[in-house]
């Protein structure tokens, strides 16, 4: 670790800060790094409910130390060190900050390593869950073929009608759903929270991701239809609406930059990642985006 940080402090532009966080979502246990914290936190303390986070902080913190050293009088310059949280788990930070088992192996508390506190920002996840657009999509496509039928269409016409009005008016719905839902518990519950928690221990309150998350869920992804639509909706103009009143939300509690999750990559039934499907791709979503993402000075 200390070999690394000398590494980046002599090769880094002097001019830039350096943004440094210890792993990547330790609290999360889909990743192996959260059950190697729980492990070696049972090793050194015995069975605790909250040792792998407690653990992070412990290592975390320790992780920052060395920055710290090695930076010495530049650190306030040019260092940034960072603590992510697990953003829909209120509370759960306080054992990453502050947590007793790691301030007793460290003689301080965790918080005081750390200048910026990170959190995520998604939304719309609730579309991708079984059952959410059931009915509105018999309703739609029931729509579309009786609109087609009353155009005289029938056969292959019909088909290729349906096919193309499937989705009629689901936008606006789905974006309702989202607003009044995910959109509304991140941006005046849950945000706020956290940004009350960065500023009482006087961190930074950043984003290390964010952006849609309307993604199909467990068996879902083979649900062609739920793929189908959610691509499309992922890219229309409700969804670039969804993204500006997010940045605005954010905007309102901090100047940090809203860390749009991947700038290119083609959609697909395991998400719709990218704000651009490709290089030469345009869409309302990216539009709302770019002028965000270039209006920041990135480090």
């Amino acid at each position: 670790m200390r070999r690394f940080a000398e590494t980046v402090k002599s090769e880094i532009d002097q001019s830039r800060v350096v943004y440094v966080e210890y792993s990547n979502e330790v609290w999360n246990f889909i990743f192996e790094q959260a059950h190697w914290a729980g492990q070696q936190a049972e090793k050194l303390w015995g069975e605790t409910g909250d040792g792998w986070v407690q653990f992070y902080g412990y290592k975390a913190a320790s992780a920052m130390k060395i920055w710290t050293d090695v930076y010495a009088e530049d650190a306030e310059a040019r260092l940034n060190r960072v603590v992510s949280v697990h953003t829909g788990w209120p509370e759960l930070e306080q054992s990453i900050l502050l947590g007793d088992r790691a301030q007793a192996a460290l003689g301080f508390a965790p918080v005081q390593m750390f200048d910026s506190y990170a959190v995520t920002g998604y939304f719309a996840g609730e579309l991708g869950q079984p059952g959410t657009l059931d009915t509105a999509f018999k309703t739609s496509l029931s729509k579309a073929e009786t609109d087609g039928r009353a155009k005289g269409l029938s056969r292959v016409a019909l088909r290729e009608y349906i096919n193309e009005h499937r989705f009629d008016g689901m936008h606006q719905m789905a974006a309702e759903i989202v607003k009044t839902g995910s959109l509304r518990e991140l941006t005046e519950e849950t945000w706020p929270y956290h940004a009350r928690v960065a500023s009482r221990h006087g961190l930074e309150f950043i984003m290390y991701e964010g952006g849609t998350h309307a993604t199909p869920t467990f068996d879902s992804v083979e649900d062609e239809q739920l793929v189908d639509f959610l691509i499309t909706f992922n890219y229309s103009p409700e969804m670039a609406d969804i993204y500006r009143e997010a940045l605005s939300a954010w905007g309102g509690l901090t100047d940090s930059p809203f860390n749009v999750f991947v700038d290119v990559a083609g959609p697909s039934k395991w998400g719709s990642w990218g704000a651009l499907r490709h290089l030469s791709d345009d869409n309302p979503r990216w539009r709302v985006v770019d002028p965000a993402e270039t209006s920041t000075t990135k480090n």
